[in-house]
């Protein structure tokens, strides 16, 4: 028995488009102008979006998209920091999942959007941790990632036993939360700060 199909075909043919794009921390979020759904498809990888900061690429490490919020959420490798220029394209993959509406049209690829940072600034300052010394080394471990910027060795006063001990040196490892200063003595074994 033949079946009539009598089924219309959909009449939304225009392809989602960015509407705006703001970033939190490790969070990017798309906001596409559609008339229905977007595909809830799951993308994989990068799915087509590159994310940059002042010309730096930051890489995308996941894709997930809300239907019916009509959002694209990236996960970045890393947190973007208050007050950071962002900036994200998309190019639509040659294979796999792409960014669509639920009728099946394709998003339309962008490049070099800004995304607005919506971060907030740290207004917490590091800690001093913890502080041990070997020889003329004293290493102030803090409780987050420093900046780069050296201080002058006249920014720090230390005392072994109740005596002034100067500064010679001070190096600063930001990724390791230390500041060392080498100083113009040894400490030796058994004497306290």
């Amino acid at each position: 028995m033949a079946v009539t199909n009598n089924t219309t075909a959909s009449s939304d043919t225009t392809p989602p488009a960015l509407a705006s794009a703001t970033v939190n921390g490790n969070q990017l979020v798309l906001s596409y102008t559609e008339t229905n759904n977007l595909d809830a498809a799951a993308l994989a990888g990068n799915a087509g979006f590159t994310v940059s900061s002042t010309g730096t690429a930051i890489t995308v490490t996941g894709a997930v998209v809300n239907g019916a919020a009509k959002t694209v959420t990236l996960t970045l490798s890393r947190a973007v920091t208050y007050g950071e220029t962002v900036s994200v394209s998309y190019t639509k993959p040659a294979t796999g999942a792409v960014v669509q509406d639920a009728d099946g049209n394709d998003a339309v690829d962008f490049s070099s959007q800004v995304v607005r940072n919506t971060t907030p600034e740290d207004t917490t300052p590091p800690a001093l941790s913890s502080a041990t010394v070997n020889g003329d080394q004293l290493v102030l471990t803090w409780s987050e990632a420093l900046d780069n910027v050296i201080p002058a060795t006249t920014a720090f006063r230390v005392s072994v036993n109740g005596d002034a001990r100067g500064v010679r040196e001070v190096v600063v490892n930001a990724a390791a939360k230390t500041v060392t200063l080498t100083l113009d003595s040894p400490v030796t074994r058994g004497t306290r700060g």
